[in-house]
């Protein structure tokens, strides 16, 4: 036997409900760079040199992101936190609501170290060559820097 719903339970008091999200999370893998073949002839098409894309070029993509979230955090006055595994989210937010006052908008930008797929670049054992070779390692998603 289920429990009723509140909203049935308290029918009679409620005069109405709103629906929204809490949090969004995004994930995913963008196709065009999927595989290392197609990162090697994205990174071709736009004049990236293999061992560039490790040292600078994807570095330089991640501060860029970075700054540019903290940037329009900064203009909304939003706090970005970086948070660590284990740390209580909905506590944090908690907190930032209390002394914030609970209103519409956003409440805060979470930075997390996520694992995720990475590249680098190895030698071809059979050609010489540069080539990339997915590894799995950890990133700063969000608000991280």
């Amino acid at each position: 036997m289920n429990a009723p719903l509140l909203t049935e339970r308290f029918a009679k008091d409620i005069k109405g409900t709103i629906e929204c999200f809490d949090r969004i999370v995004l994930f995913g893998t963008y196709g065009s760079v999927a595989y290392p073949g197609a990162m090697e002839s994205l990174l071709h098409l736009r004049g990236v040199r293999l061992i560039d894309y490790a040292k600078t070029y994807a570095n330089e993509l991640r501060l860029a992101v970075a700054n540019h979230i903290r940037q329009r955090a900064a203009d909304e006055n939003i706090p970005v936190i970086q948070v660590n595994a284990g740390q209580r989210k909905e506590s944090l937010v908690e907190e930032l609501l209390v002394k914030r006052g609970r209103r519409e908008g956003v409440v805060c930008i979470l930075g997390a170290m996520e694992s995720c797929r990475t590249y680098k670049v190895g030698k071809n054992q059979w050609t010489e060559r540069d080539r990339e070779i997915i590894n799995f390692g950890a990133c700063i998603v969000a608000g991280g820097g």
